[in-house]
């Protein structure tokens, strides 16, 4: 029966990480530091997911396409909340809303319009970086959970600094934000590429 597929392990856990996502979210105006680990948490739980699904031979469609729901709304709500924590940001956080969710709306709807089963077949006319992000499963780990990371901590350390780095000014939140900084401009640019991706491939099928 085709309910089962909602009972696959992979996607309850997708179910697990929304009920954290949404605790975390509830906390973040009184228990930040709380909110923030529950966060930590749900992000977290992205990378078993699916290897539990290729483990389980529980790779579904409807798997898929959650799994990306939840990383879009848990970026979206977060982002929405830096953009609480940073005003003057704002604007910021509203254009790297818009570019994540039209550049992976894009790059779905343009590979389902080709016949791709998922957004993430490797064709060799996505480019190198889509190639190595969707054909190489550490690298987009590596990707995701440091860009995800980055803005927990920018939310976290307007909270605390952390304990401080000895010898430094800095504190460990402090420094390993900026540590994580440059994996999100490599995300940026992988949205960017994905949009570009997406566009030819639709202007292709149009003509």
């Amino acid at each position: 029966m085709a309910n089962k597929v909602f009972f696959f392990v992979p996607n309850i856990i997708g179910y697990l990480r929304i009920g954290i996502a949404l605790v975390a979210f509830c906390l973040m105006p009184s228990k930040q530091y709380a909110a923030f680990w529950l966060y930590i948490v749900s992000i977290s739980l992205d990378m078993v997911d699916g290897h539990f699904a290729r483990h389980l031979q529980q790779v579904s469609v409807f798997g898929s396409l959650l799994d990306m729901l939840i990383d879009r709304c848990t970026l979206l709500c977060m982002l929405t909340r830096l953009g609480l924590c940073y005003p003057s940001y704002a604007n910021v956080f509203s254009a790297l809303t818009c570019l994540d969710i039209s550049s992976h709306w894009m790059y779905m709807y343009s590979s389902v319009l080709l016949g791709y089963k998922s957004h993430k077949i490797v064709d060799p006319e996505i480019g190198p970086l889509l190639m190595l992000y969707y054909g190489n499963p550490l690298f987009l780990d590596v990707v995701f959970y440091g860009s995800m990371t980055f803005f927990g901590l920018l939310y976290l350390v307007t909270i605390t600094p952390g304990p401080r780095v000895p010898g430094s000014a800095w504190g460990v939140w402090q420094l390993i934000c900026v540590a994580c900084a440059p994996v999100e401009i490599v995300q940026i640019v992988i949205n960017l590429s994905m949009l570009h991706t997406a566009s030819f491939r639709m202007a292709a099928i149009d003509t």
